[in-house]
């Protein structure tokens, strides 16, 4: 299995072999070969450690597959100077999965800065994305806020504190009249 980072054509040195090489070996079995998104909406602290963590991931599940991988993010969700600068030569802008043919489409949370989701200064450009992943992919995969966000977007559940951390649906506890109450 075979893992590439696509780069952004301006990042990328025409002259570079290996990367050539690199492409040509993955481009060779388009049935063996997945195309996939990552568009990471992690604070800048965490930006780094969310690319290793999903590489890893998907690098131990692909198994037999060669996948060609491609970071995206929102203009609208705020940047240092130096992670603008960090993701330059990395991240391709969210307005170009419009053009994308990816199979998976993976979506990590932000750092909630508003009262609530919909009033989040990325929140229509974030929503734009989930519509689109519906209609062009095989498969989406929402991680931290983007899951309440995708939530609240197509079945208007909003995400309500809990007095300690839930770390997967069978732990838990809603009340009869929640809207959660079928995951139980």
């Amino acid at each position: 299995m075979t893992l590439v980072l696509e780069r952004p054509a301006s990042a990328t040195d025409p002259g570079d072999r290996r990367d050539r090489r690199l492409h040509r070996e993955v481009s060779l079995d388009r049935t063996r070969r997945l195309e996939i998104g990552i568009l990471n909406n992690m604070p800048d602290a965490a930006l780094a450690s969310t690319e290793r963590q999903f590489m890893r991931l998907l690098q131990d599940a692909s198994q037999d597959h060669d996948v060609r991988l491609r970071f995206y993010a929102l203009d609208s969700v705020p940047r240092s100077l130096d992670a603008h600068r960090e993701m330059q030569g990395t991240y391709y802008r969210a307005s170009s999965l419009r053009a994308a043919r990816l199979d998976a489409l993976i979506v990590s949370g932000a750092e909630p800065r508003a009262p609530s989701l919909p009033q989040e200064a990325y929140w229509r450009e974030l929503v734009g994305i989930f519509d689109l992943a519906r209609r062009r992919t095989q498969s989406t995969i929402f991680s931290c806020l983007a899951a309440h966000a995708a939530v609240l977007h197509w079945d208007a559940i909003a995400r309500t504190p809990c007095a300690q951390v839930v770390r997967s649906l069978r732990d838990a506890r809603c009340p009869p009249s929640s809207p959660c109450r079928w995951y139980a």
